[in-house]
């Protein structure tokens, strides 16, 4: 039988839920008193729901489930050893659809709705963030821009921005990168984090310089410094003067002048510099999971979306072809400016499965404009992530211009004019809310999460499809790629086979019948029902008139609706199914 936890979203690790429960009860945790206690308070409406206030800026909550909710609890029936009860919490991701995040008590609740984190920067709250940020960039070097175009509001305001989102995301992976190797003896930036000697401060160098041309250090307090050396830099501000330092805070004198060193992302030119000798390795199933996974994250244009939406396969071809003819452009303009493919910096990201840790470095990687109708006079489509691998560059990813822009920064200000911050609109729906796992910030070490959702970009994949394993791609979608021949030449796919494992042990898609799914990108459909869109997939579904008992379409249109898959159409690719 199937967790009541998955009506209320996706749960990455339905295990690790409960281990997490059972840790921190005084007591037998009984999941099948937990289901049950769950599912009542479901059923008597006790979901509790959380919005951002607009005047605070602080978490409170809502009636339900409105547009602007974020965030969502529901009691377990289970209290902790202090008597304090306990609740799943769900978040809302950046496609507007529920995970399930961790186990919480009201205390860590009410830490967790309103601290405010860059990283493993951390703050009390957005406003202390927010005038942070601004009284860093009025101390700095002019010249630079460090934040977007405006672009559309975020409705959902499912990640607070602070008034300089480049800057923001700049100083959380060069701290980031700092946390993770000050310890490493054979990193370049062992020890570019100096600490007091009593250990309850910390001082790094940010890499940024000031208006009188000076590099700008951090301080902070140290909290939750863990066993693997990891911490919070909390309440960071621009850093004091040597003798404050060192009278004050207790620093020596040889840790902070002249100070830490940069932080150090590649030794080598040469590893930022795009090789057009190299080739693309580019086949079939890449181009099929870039396409089809680019469409479902709204990275494309809208045009090729709704493409998408009418004639899959056809629009798949379509899009393959294009996409490789840009390529073949951008490959020819590189050969003639060595600057026109952008270096980005991937940053390192954690998370936990099954209770475990698992940590992925950072890398250098290449950012290729790709203008998809060829109009050189206007901003590309999207950017082509593209790693270097075995002796080939291999495609990974598409990114939105703005989500681009924040990671070449880490390395260096980009000056190309298809990547120019005065050009580029933010876009809240493509960003990455978080790149770290470092949500739970609560200082008892027993409150804290045994798991917690990845939040890097792959997790949304997995939330907007199904709780299912198997997310493998129909045979469909990959046979209307193309011939999956090489970009630049014929030289073989060992690097392909290397990065993607054992694909051809993939079994075929499960049948989505008697699922109980999300509907979106709903719309009219004929005699009066509706259809929208559903699963990794973007399997269409519709619903009758009928079914629909007397539910206005306007109210739903750009909602999301929860269905139970009954059947599948006698004609066509679709599916029946029922609202619930």
């Amino acid at each position: 039988m199937a967790s009541v936890l998955y009506e209320l979203g996706y749960v990455k690790d339905l295990e690790s839920v409960y281990k997490s429960l059972g840790r921190l009860i005084s007591g037998h945790c009984d999941r099948n008193r937990v289901e049950s206690y769950i599912n009542q308070q479901m059923k008597q409406g006790l979901v509790k729901y959380y919005e951002y206030d607009d005047h605070t800026g602080n978490a409170r909550v809502c009636s339900g489930e409105t547009q602007e909710a974020f965030l969502k609890t529901v009691k377990t029936g289970c209290k902790d050893r202090n008597g304090q009860n306990l609740m799943v919490r769900y978040r809302k991701n950046r496609v507007g659809a529920w995970a399930c995040e961790g186990i919480s008590h009201q205390n860590h609740l009410d830490m967790v709705l309103n601290t405010y984190n860059m990283g493993y920067l951390n703050f009390p709250n957005f406003h202390e963030a927010n005038e942070f940020i601004e009284g860093l960039h009025e101390k700095l070097l002019a010249g630079e821009k460090w934040s977007f175009v405006s672009g559309e509001d975020n409705p959902d305001l499912l990640r607070r921005k602070t008034n300089y989102q480049i800057l923001e995301s700049y100083l959380q992976q060069v701290f980031a990168k700092l946390v993770l190797e000050y310890q490493k003896k054979t990193s370049e930036n062992y020890e570019k984090i100096v600490f007091s000697e009593d250990g309850q401060y910390c001082y790094f160098n940010t890499g940024l310089l000031t208006k009188f041309a000076r590099p700008v250090f951090i301080l902070g307090e140290v909290k939750n410094r863990r066993a693997s050396g990891e911490f919070f830099c909390h309440k960071p501000c621009h850093s004091k003067g040597l003798r404050e330092l060192v009278n004050d805070y207790n620093f020596k004198e040889e840790d902070v002048s002249p100070g830490p060193e940069m932080a150090t992302f590649f030794n080598d030119i040469g590893e930022i510099i795009y090789d057009t000798n190299v080739d693309i390795d580019f086949t079939d199933d890449k181009l099929a999971h870039i396409i089809i996974d680019g469409l479902k994250r709204n990275r494309f244009p809208k045009r090729y979306q709704q493409m998408f939406e009418e004639q899959r396969d056809a629009a798949i071809f379509g899009i393959a072809e294009k996409l490789r003819s840009s390529i073949e452009t951008a490959e020819l303009i590189a050969k003639r400016n060595f600057k026109y493919v952008v270096p980005q910096y991937r940053p390192a990201t954690t998370g936990t499965i099954g209770g475990e840790t698992v940590r992925h470095d950072g890398e250098i990687q290449f950012l290729m404009p790709i203008y998809l109708d060829f109009n050189l006079y206007d901003m590309p489509d999207f950017a082509l992530v593209l790693s270097y691998e075995g002796g080939f560059y291999i495609p990974e990813t598409v990114l939105t211009l703005s989500w681009a822009y924040n990671n070449a920064r880490i390395l260096c200000k980009p000056d190309e004019p298809w990547l120019q911050a005065s050009r580029i609109k933010e876009d809240y729906n493509n960003q990455e809310e978080s790149i770290l796992d470092v949500l739970n910030t609560v200082e008892d070490e027993d409150a804290q999460d045994d798991f917690a959702v990845d939040k890097n970009e792959n997790i949304v994949d997995d939330i907007k499809g199904s709780n299912q394993k198997d997310r493998s791609e129909t045979k469909a979608q990959t046979s209307a790629v193309g011939s999956g021949k090489n970009i630049k030449g014929s030289k073989g796919n060992k690097s392909e086979s290397k990065k993607s494992g054992a694909k051809g042990n993939q079994g075929k898609a499960k049948t989505p019948i008697g699922m109980i799914v999300y509907l979106e990108n709903i719309e009219s459909a004929n005699n009066g029902g509706i259809k929208g869109t559903f699963g990794k997939e973007l399997n269409i579904a519709t619903i009758s008139k009928k079914k629909l008992k007397g539910m206005k379409i306007a109210y739903i249109k750009d909602k999301r609706l929860k269905v139970r898959i009954i059947e599948k159409n006698h004609m066509g690719n679709s599916y029946q199914a029922d609202p619930l």
